[in-house]
This record gives structure tokens, sequence and C-alpha cells, in this order.
């Protein structure tokens, strides 16, 4: 016979096979194929390449779904399998963008894969609904340089994740990893590592060997403890611990003189070493909602702060040293339990916000007219009982919030306040208002209500620029001055019904019942 038709018979043998085949049972075939897997429901027959399984489901058609690296030269096939364990590991079929993945022979079009050089170099697939655990693939990605995969449902972080020597950026920002594996400490040339918003405990004390890094970002994790090792990242510039659980920080941290910005906000700080003055350089410190009751006075050494945040904490007073800040612009006090200021304070020149809303003051001290820059202070929910007249000489200040004090007048220098376009004085004493306020001229809001007025000084209709004025809650007796019909910008005015104001003049008549219905109507 010929070697045609020993070709034909064969063929015709492979043909009635795979008929045979076709009809069989999951049991059949693992009798028929050796590896094969069964189950009850599907049987899954296995392949010699990276690729999806084919599976055989009783009753069902087969839709092939394997994707072979084989046919791959742009990059080499180790990535290409690399690519694809992730693609399998994180269920990739249900990615919100799997564009192109394991559906092109060139993965370099895949969608958030970057590649240089015939290599991956980028994985970008931030808020992508990977989910599950990076597989150990992803070790053969040796010239990766950033992997981006922040925002998604990831678990787990594989050793192998060591083997990126080239990596230079990593967020994993955003997803569930509990545990990072010591051999993160390998990745040598990282320079920005951002693991916030994850459920990380701990860190391995192989992090000190991260020498390049300059960012790290652990912010919005249950961290208890840092390891002293994180003292020796000496070129870190930016460290972000938001929102952690850390009663301390290890001595070591102080050893940072590189930092530039120190974010504690939201952890269980109770107080601060005198170390702290060697951070020189830092520019902007955020120590806010701790438990902090004192400052150590070197803090008077970061002499190139331009931001200090210390809201909502303990603290009864401040050091005096606090006035050698000479480069701070943004000062952050709000809810503490200050009585009084340094007179120090005042040195701050270049000071543009002071904060100090939500605490116990009764005075201010004279000082605080040299802060000539201050645009912004708010002073509500205090025990203030007067102004000092130096509060005049803050000509640039814009916002002025007084809510809730004691005050019982306000002096007549706050005339000067040229650039003031709110004044908030609702919830005190005042039982009169200087003829000065009406030079507040570019005022777009003043707040009196909740005090004791019993009239408005004619001088409030020069208040050209006035769109809202609150005056509810005054014991008012008084006639409505005329002028207040030159309010033409007025938008908003809150007066309460049966308001105690009277007026025979239709136009101020008209003009209160169009911004403030029912002023005079009394039961």
């Amino acid at each position: 016979m010929s070697n045609k038709s020993h070709f034909c018979l064969r063929c015709l043998v492979v043909f009635i096979l795979c008929m045979e085949l076709a009809a069989c049972t999951p049991s059949q075939i693992a009798n028929e194929i050796p590896g094969a897997i069964v189950t009850n429901a599907v049987t899954t027959i296995p392949t010699v390449t990276a690729t999806l399984p084919v599976t055989v489901t009783p009753g069902t058609t087969t839709s092939p779904a394997a994707f072979s690296c084989n046919g791959v030269i742009e990059i080499p096939q180790a990535e290409c399998v690399a690519l694809v364990a992730l693609y399998n590991s994180t269920d990739g079929a249900t990615w919100n963008d799997n564009t192109n993945w394991l559906k092109t022979a060139t993965p370099c079009n895949w969608l958030g894969v970057e590649c240089s050089n015939d290599h991956v170099t980028g994985l970008f697939l931030g808020a992508n609904r990977l989910v599950g655990a990076i597989p150990s693939e992803i070790g053969d990605l040796s010239n990766l340089t950033s992997l981006e995969l922040y925002t998604n449902q990831l678990t787990t972080l594989p050793h192998e994740s060591g083997n990126l020597f080239n990596l230079a950026y990593l967020n994993l920002s955003d997803n569930q990893f509990t545990v990072l594996p010591s051999e993160v400490g390998n990745l040598s040339n990282l320079t920005d590592l951002s693991l916030s918003h994850n459920q990380l405990t701990v860190l391995p004390p192989k992090i000190g060997n991260l020498a390049n890094l300059t960012k790290l970002n652990l912010s919005y994790n249950p961290l208890t403890i840092l390891p002293p090792e994180i003292g020796n990242l000496s070129n870190l510039t930016d460290l972000e611990l938001f929102a952690n659980q850390l009663p301390a920080l290890p001595h070591e941290i102080w050893n940072l003189s590189n930092l530039e910005a120190l974010y504690l906000s939201g952890n269980q700080l109770t107080n601060l070493p005198p170390e702290i003055g060697s951070l020189s350089n830092l520019i902007s410190f955020d120590l806010s909602y701790n438990q902090l009751v004192v400052l150590p006075p070197e803090i008077g050494n970061l002499s190139n702060l331009d931001r200090l945040s210390l809201g909502n904490n303990q603290l009864a007073v401040l050091p005096f040293e606090i006035g050698n800040l000479s480069n701070l612009t943004h000062l952050e006090l709000g809810g503490n339990q200050l009585t009084t200021l340094p007179p120090e304070i005042g040195n701050l020149s270049k000071l543009t916000d002071l904060v100090l809303e939500n605490n116990q003051l009764i005075a201010l001290p004279p000082e605080i007219g040299n802060l000539s820059n201050l645009t912004y202070l708010p002073l509500g929910s205090n025990q203030l009982i007067t102004l000092p007249p130096e509060i005049g000489n803050l000509s640039n200040l814009h916002e002025l919030d007084l809510n809730n004090n004691q005050l019982a007048g306000l002096p007549p220098e706050i005339r000067h306040l040229f650039d003031l376009t709110s004044l908030r004085l609702g919830g005190n004493l005042l039982t009169v208002l200087p003829p000065e306020i009406g030079d507040l001229s570019i005022l777009f809001e003043l707040a009196l209500g909740g005090n004791r007025l019993t009239s408005l000084p004619p001088e409030i209709g020069n208040l050209a620029n006035l769109e809202v004025l609150y005056l509810e809650d005054n014991p008012f007796i008084g006639t409505v001055p005329p002028s207040i019909i030159n309010l033409d910008k007025l938008a908003y005015l809150s007066l309460s019904p049966c308001s105690g104001l009277t007026s025979s003049d239709p136009q101020v008549i008209a003009f209160l019942d169009a911004r403030s219905p029912g002023w005079n109507q009394c039961p």
C-alpha cells in the first residue's frame, strides 16, 4: 500500500476517534486521556503552554479560550507568560477594561501594558477591578520600572515581587493587602512606594533597605508600630502616615534629616521628643487629630517650616519658640484647649492663615496686629470678651470669624480692615455696632444673628457690596435706617419673624418684604 493510502487511512481513524470522543461521558474521557481533570460537571484537558484551560461540560459545546505565548515575539516568552498569569489570577475576564488582553499576539498593545526595548517596563491597571492574588510570575517582569495597581481588590503580593530590581514606582494603594513580603526590601531602585488604604498592621524590617526611596505613603492602615529600620531611609523627603493607630514613633524616625513633608494626622500620639528639632528641612508638618498635650521647645528649630497643622489635640499652651518659625504661612491650632497665645506669635510675619477656632481663648495679644499678611483668621467658639485695637492693623484680612464668643463691643479700628469680605459676629453679646462698620466697603457677608442688638446704625447702608446679612435672634426695638435700601446687591437677609424692627417708609418696607417676608408680622 502506498504512503498516500496509509496517510488517508490514519486520517479516517482519527476522525472516527474524534466522533466517539464527542459522545463520551466525562469518566470515559478520563479513561481515554491520561492527566485529564474530571468533576461531576466539568472536565479540564491539560495544556502545555501558557493558556486558559479548555473545559468540557457535558451537554454543551466546547469553546476553546486558550492563549499561547508561543506566537509572541515582541517580548520574551517568560514576560508574556507572566502577563497571562496576572490576567488569570486576578479574574481578568471581569476587569472593568481588558481591551486586547489574550486577544492579540502583541502584548504591548494590551490595555495598561507599556513596553520599551522589547521588554515590559510598565503596568498601569489602577481602578480596573483586579481581584485576588498577584501571581508569583510577576517576578519575571524584571524590567518593570512602574507598577500601578491602585484601587483594586488585590490581597497578596508574592515573594517573587522582590525580583523587580528595576522598579522605581510602585502604587498598591486602596487594596486589601494585610502583609508585605520581606523581599520588598530587595527593590533597591524604588523611589516612590504607595501602600495607603490597605489593612497593614506591621511593616517588614527590610523596608529600611530601600535606600533610594524618596516618597513613602502608608496612610489609612491599622499600623500600630513602625520598625526602627525606617530611620535608614536617608533619602526620604515625603512620609505620609495619616489615619493609622500609632501611639508613638521610633526614635530613629528623627534621623530622616532630608524629610520635607511629614504627615501624622489621625494617630494616637501623646508627645513629641526633643529630637524633632533635627528635621531642619521640614516644610510641611501635620500633627492634627492626635492627643498631644504639649509641644517641645525644639519645634522652634524647624526654621524652613511653611505649614504646621496642630488642630484637634489637647494643647493648653504653646512654647514661645513657636515664634522662631519665620517662614510659616499656615498655622492650624483649632480644636485645642488654648487660653492664651504667646506674644512671640507676632513674629510670624509671613503668616497668611491662622486657625484658632474651638479653643478657650479669653483674649488676643496685641502682637497679633503684627501679622500684616494675614488673610484668614477664624476665632469662632472661644471665650473672647474683647478685641485688641491692633486687630485693625490686619489690612490684608479677608475673613474674620468671631462667631460664638462673648464680645460686647468692637473696637473702632475695625474700620481699617479694608480687604475684609466676610465678618461673622453671630452668637455674641453685642448691643451696638460701631458706625465704623460702614467703612468695610467690599464686605460680602455680615453675620450678626444671636446678639443683643436693638438697632442698626445708618452707616450699614454704606456696605454697597453686601450680599448676605444675618440679623435673626436680636431684640430689635428701633426703626430700620432708610439707608438699608442702598444695599441693592443684598441677595439674602435673615430676620426673625416679628423682628421688632419698624418702618413707615414704603421703599424700606418693600425692600425688606422682598428679602425677609414676615419681618414685621406679629401674632
